[in-house]
Parts: C-alpha cells; sequence; structure tokens
C-alpha cells in the first residue's frame, strides 16, 4: 500500500462528535437552537461578553461586526496586507475599502503603520492574531478607533494573554481551524452598547427586513460545542507538537522560529522563516517529495491580490515562511516523522 503523505491541516475528529451530531439528527432540530445557544453562551462565559452571536461563516461574522459599526460606502477599514485575502470581502461587500498596511516581524500589523493610514473616513480597524501570536494592543486601542480582533486562528481563554480587549472580536469555525465545525463564525463584544448594535444588525439584513443572513445551524454548532469540550486537549497538543518542531528547528541553522511564534498561547501554525523565497520554494518542494505538506502559511497576501506595491514588511514575510503540518490528529508517530522529513529536507536544500 502507498505510504500516505502528511496533509498539512486536518480536524481532530472522533467518537464524541458523532454521537453529538447523530443527536442532532435524531432531534430533527436542524436550525438556530439550543446548540447553537450553548456555543454562544461558551464563549459569553469564557471571554465575560455581553454578547455572543454564531454566524455562518467566519466572513459573516465580520460583516455582522462591521455592520454594527455602520460601516458602509466610501467608509475605511484599516487591516494588514500579510493575512488571508478572504478577510477583505466583507470590507467591499459594504462598499468601503479596505486600507492596507504592512506587518512587522512578528507577523502582526505595525502600529506606527496603522496610526498612519488613519483618516476622516476610517470607520475601524481589524487586528488580526496570525497563527495564534498574540500581543498587546492597548497602543492600537488607544489610536480611539473601534478596534475589531481578528480571531479565527486564535482561542485561549483563560491563558494569560488569551483575553479580548477590542470593540469587537469574531472567529472561524471552518474545518481546518482551532475549533473544526465544517463551518460557521462567531462574533463577540464586551461593551453592552456594541452588544445592543450587534443584536440589531443581526435581525435585519436591511433596514426594516427580518432576515437570516448570519444563521448558523444546530447540526454544525454540535459539532463546534462537542469540539470546545475538549478544547483544552487540543490545545496542549498543538502546544505539544509546537515544542517539538522548536527544538528540532533550533539543530538546524537558517532556519529562525521568531520569539513571538514561540510564544504563541495556543499555536495554530508554526511559522519557520529561511533567508529567502528560493529556500522557502525548495523547502516546501524537498518536503512534499518526503510526503509532508507544508506551504506558505499566507498565500497571497493582500496587496499582492490588488496588484499593490510597497510594503516590505509583509511582502518579506511572504516570500520566506513556510508553514509545517501542526494540528491535534497528528499522533507522535507523525511529528516525528514530520521532524525527520524537515531535517532530511533542509540537508538537501540549504
Amino acid at each position: 500500500m502507498e505510504e500516505r503523505s502528511i496533509t498539512h491541516s486536518r480536524p481532530m475528529l472522533g467518537e464524541a462528535d458523532r454521537v453529538d451530531i447523530e443527536a442532532v439528527l435524531n432531534s430533527g432540530m436542524l436550525e438556530r437552537g439550543a446548540r447553537v445557544e450553548a456555543v454562544e453562551a461558551w464563549f459569553r462565559d469564557a471571554f465575560g461578553a455581553r454578547a455572543a452571536i454564531a454566524t455562518g461563516s467566519g466572513s459573516q461574522a465580520l460583516l455582522l461586526a462591521l455592520r454594527s459599526l455602520g460601516v458602509g460606502q466610501g467608509d475605511e477599514v484599516i487591516l494588514p496586507s500579510y493575512v488571508c485575502p478572504e478577510v477583505m470581502g466583507p470590507i467591499h461587500l459594504l462598499g468601503a475599502n479596505a486600507v492596507l498596511v504592512d506587518s512587522a516581524d512578528d507577523f502582526l500589523p505595525v502600529t506606527q503603520s496603522i496610526a498612519r493610514a488613519v483618516s476622516p473616513r476610517t470607520r475601524a480597524i481589524v487586528f488580526p492574531y496570525l497563527f495564534g501570536i498574540h500581543r498587546a494592543i492597548d497602543d492600537v486601542v488607544a489610536l480611539g478607533l473601534p478596534v475589531i480582533e481578528d480571531c479565527a486562528h486564535f482561542l485561549a481563554p483563560g491563558v494569560p494573554g488569551g483575553g479580548i480587549v477590542g470593540d469587537l472580536a469574531f472567529f472561524s469555525f471552518k474545518a481546518t481551524k482551532l475549533v473544526a465545525g465544517g463551518e460557521g463564525g462567531l462574533v463577540l463584544t464586551r461593551s453592552d452598547a456594541r452588544a445592543r448594535a450587534l443584536r440589531a444588525a443581526s435581525a435585519c439584513a436591511l433596514p426594516g427586513v427580518v432576515s437570516s443572513l448570519y444563521a448558523f445551524s444546530d447540526l454544525s454548532a454540535a459539532l463546534v460545542a462537542s469540539q470546545l469540550r475538549r478544547y483544552a486537549e487540543f490545545a496542549n497538543d498543538r502546544q505539544r507538537i509546537a515544542r517539538a518542531y522548536v527544538a528540532a528547528c533550533d539543530q538546524l541553522p537558517g532556519i529562525e522560529v521568531g520569539a513571538a511564534a514561540r510564544r504563541a498561547p495556543v499555536p495554530f501554525r508554526l511559522p519557520l522563516r529561511v533567508e529567502s523565497a528560493a529556500r522557502a520554494d525548495a523547502l516546501i518542494a524537498a518536503l512534499a517529495r518526503r510526503r509532508i505538506v507544508a506551504r506558505r502559511p499566507v498565500e497571497p497576501t493582500c496587496h499582492q491580490c490588488l496588484g499593490l506595491a510597497g510594503f516590505p514588511g509583509a511582502s518579506a514575510l511572504h516570500a520566506s515562511t513556510v508553514s509545517l503540518p501542526l494540528y491535534p490528529a497528528l499522533d507522535p508517530d507523525a511529528v516525528a516523522g514530520v521532524i525527520s522529513a524537515l531535517r532530511e529536507a533542509w540537508d538537501e536544500v540549504r
């Protein structure tokens, strides 16, 4: 039998997930019900939120957050270029403009670049915690604009540095995210005023029109709730795998794991930095020959999508960063296999 590749991402699914999904099927309640409410309650309790609203996707969660802030035609929303380009979609859908800023070596947007991008038309700042990397954003909040924390890669309640401090935060439950629901997302706020605005925006897709634009089903929520019950175990697995990769990379001259990535409370990806795009391409190809799927963790950047120049930090990160498989479904033998392949591939290409 041909040996299977180790994929870049894969959800951790088990019997508990199947039991919960079967219970929903047996109940006949597929739309929003008790299971959606349970997911929302988990996030309210975990983050001390005044409102947590589950949605059909992470993009819908961001769209709802933006609408609750009144973002519309001609407005501007600041976000880093070094983030999944899908983040621009809800901004453009509302007729607003995505104003891109550069990122630093810690993979997060530069506060000074954000400050320079502020204009009279700026309505919000989207600040992503890429790969689970987190930093205090008091300096961003101090700019006086609504901050939406992009937590598609970040979920660490109860962990030092794992809280939510901005006006709003949104999460994704796609199949390869920290919590795998196959689909779905959630937006939350710790502000009473923002909570009222979120609820009003979620009830109406158009002024005066009640809509299910942001619908999330009990079927998907059952899988998310099942995953959340085991999240502490998943987080420990991710930390264990990341520590093993860091220890291996520290023995490989020319591969760097930055301090910010090492500090990630719950790592979603472990970004490895090499010296050039050519070296990154060669490493990815050499790992593929050993049936290990590695890739650039952001591909392409937002400014590349728009054909823009002038983002040296984001361009350098894109060119030189490689992401290894890192997810709870990797057992210790698989992790050892990835590390062995990494050593062989690096010896081949450096």
